[in-house]
Formats: C-alpha cells, structure tokens, sequence
C-alpha cells in the first residue's frame, strides 16, 4: 500500500489508461484477464479499507506518513488485505512470465526465418 499512484489523474492521464487497458485486454489470454481482475479487486478492497479505517495515511507530511504506515503492519486486516493483493500481483506477474516465455520459444529461430525471407544483396549498390 506504500507504493503506487497519489492523487488525481487529468483527463489525458485516464485516456491513456483507457487505450493502455484496452490494448492489454486486447491480447491477454483469458487466464491472465481473469488473474488481472482478481488483483484489481484485490487492490480496491485494500484501498478501500486503508481509505476508510486509515484516513491519516492520505497525509502530506512524509514522516507523519512513515509513522502511520508502521502502525497499519500491526494491523491484522490491513496485513491480512496486504497479502491477497501481493499475492494476486504475483499470481499475474508468474503467468504472465509463462506466457511471455512460451511465446518467446515460438521466436527462437525468427532471425533465421527473416533472413532467408530477405532479399539478396547482391548486385545492389552500396
């Protein structure tokens, strides 16, 4: 809950988002999708919690928000939530990994295979 994105985003920003999210959805397979959304309402539920029994996280203060941040460990829910969201982020990152890493067995032999589509260059001027 420490990291992440602080304050309100411009109407270009969720654009963006938009067109990012859109893409991302656009390829994914349908596990990564489905383990996506279990770690976007993993994340809402523990932003949802630290907005309602943390309000004092929100503040500008850097070590006043130090402070706060190690009594929120001590806070069976907050670790509880914590760990489903990290837990879930990891879930996706792995398959996603999988997935990439398969993919990228298909390209082993892609220079091969573009090499002997390219045209010769013999006789062209250089």
């Amino acid at each position: 809950m420490t990291e992440g994105y602080r304050g309100a985003r411009t109407a270009s920003e969720w654009e963006v988002l938009g067109e990012l999210t859109a893409r991302a959805t656009a390829f994914a397979s349908e596990t990564v999708r489905t383990l996506w959304q279990e770690s976007a309402v993993a994340s809402l539920r523990l932003s949802e919690y630290v907005e309602e029994c943390w309000p004092q996280w929100g503040t500008d203060d850097y070590y006043e928000r130090l402070e706060v941040e190690e009594t929120m460990q001590a806070d069976p829910d907050f670790a509880r939530l914590n760990r489903a969201k990290d837990d879930a982020e990891q879930k996706l990152a792995k398959q996603i990994r999988i997935e990439l890493h398969v993919d990228a067995k298909d390209l082993t032999d892609l220079p091969d295979r573009v090499l002997k589509q390219r045209p010769s260059s013999e006789g062209s001027p250089t």
